[in-house]
């Protein structure tokens, strides 16, 4: 869908739901959108809070806080 390729139904590393990938460009189409929230806070000495995921995908990645909206 991101470069115009077929997709095609397969479970990715690290995940046990099957989703439709682009064989092409690994373009991920998800079949359940949710709003998410996040944010970048700031502290005063403009250094930004970053949190370590504790979860895959990317578990013990640094990121900026934020998640789903259920």
């Amino acid at each position: 869908m991101q470069c115009g390729s077929g997709l095609t139904e397969r479970v990715l590393p690290g995940e046990t739901m099957p989703r439709l990938v682009c064989d092409d460009c690994g373009f991920v189409h998800y079949l359940n959108p949710r709003p998410v929230a996040g944010t970048i806070p700031e502290r005063e000495d403009g250094s930004l809070l970053l949190v370590r995921r504790a979860i895959e995908p990317r578990l013990g990645s640094w990121v900026f806080p934020g998640g789903f909206m259920y």
